[in-house]
């Protein structure tokens, strides 16, 4: 196992390495060309890395390389990683950065062992938007006839131990009217695509989606996303919500949008 300093400066230096989703390559290179270093065998799918030792049913560590891009209220450079007391400073040194050089670090620890297992480390890109590196690499395991028979996932947790988590579902929710002047929509009884669409945003928190899951809580319905209109003196024709809704295993997904139309 590394000592603590070098886990701590591994940590420091993928959070430097900017990897907003879908930009994970120069930290996937990285990562990559670290476990080769060290004798491991990897595989690059996209900008996702599998790696596995060991002989026998697949053990999976999982965890993901992207991140959210920054948000305006950054005072600093958000690639300027700084270490404070034991914490590093950086955007996503949480999330996930911590769990790639925790499952980095074991993984590697590993590589001498006489494992009854295999063990898998999967370091993947687009968690935040498609989920499209776990997906990838769970095909990649399958098509060599080695599917995970079970898993860790890395998320910052507070070192809690979870064991379940919420289903996504991503709606688009669109409006439709009339074009036209701003001035004659009155006049022409336009029918306004952004009104139309408050309305149904208003009526959605009216929607039951049944009682809370013993474990999950409830099935929840987010607006994140506003679309409309092409400039100020027109009337938008279409304008879009998009829906961020998070499930439970209570009701499938045409289950949910039965509930929602």
């Amino acid at each position: 196992m590394l000592p603590e300093s070098e886990i701590l400066a591994l940590h420091r230096a993928i959070t430097a390495i900017r990897s907003v989703s879908g930009e994970e390559a120069a930290l996937a290179g990285f990562l990559g060309d670290l476990l080769r270093r060290n004798g491991l065998s990897v595989t690059r799918i996209g900008n996702s890395l599998l790696a596995t030792q060991g002989r026998g049913p697949v053990r999976l560590l999982d965890t993901h390389l992207d991140t959210v891009p920054p948000v305006p209220g950054w005072t600093r450079d958000p690639w300027d990683v700084d270490a404070v007391d034991g914490r590093v400073f950086g955007l996503g040194a949480n999330d996930a950065k911590a769990s790639v050089a925790a499952m980095t670090v074991a993984f590697l620890a590993f590589r001498e062992a006489e494992l009854p297992f295999t063990l898998a480390l999967a370091l993947v890109e687009q968690e935040e938007t498609r989920g499209l590196g776990t997906e990838n690499v769970l095909a990649e395991l399958a098509r060599r006839g080695t599917p995970p028979v079970a898993a860790i996932v890395g998320e910052p947790t507070g070192l809690d131990i979870a064991v379940a988590q919420k289903g996504l579902m991503v709606l688009e929710l669109v409006a439709r009217g009339d074009s036209c002047h701003a001035a004659h929509a009155a006049a022409l009884g336009a029918a306004n695509a952004a009104r139309r669409l408050a309305h149904d945003l208003v009526a959605l928190e009216a929607v039951d989606f049944g009682p809370p899951h013993p474990r999950l809580g409830p099935i929840t319905l987010e607006p994140t996303q506003l679309r409309a209109g092409t400039a100020r003196n027109v009337v938008p024709g279409e304008a879009t919500a998009v829906l961020d809704v998070r499930t439970t295993p209570a009701l499938g997904p045409g289950e949910v949008i039965d509930r929602i139309a």
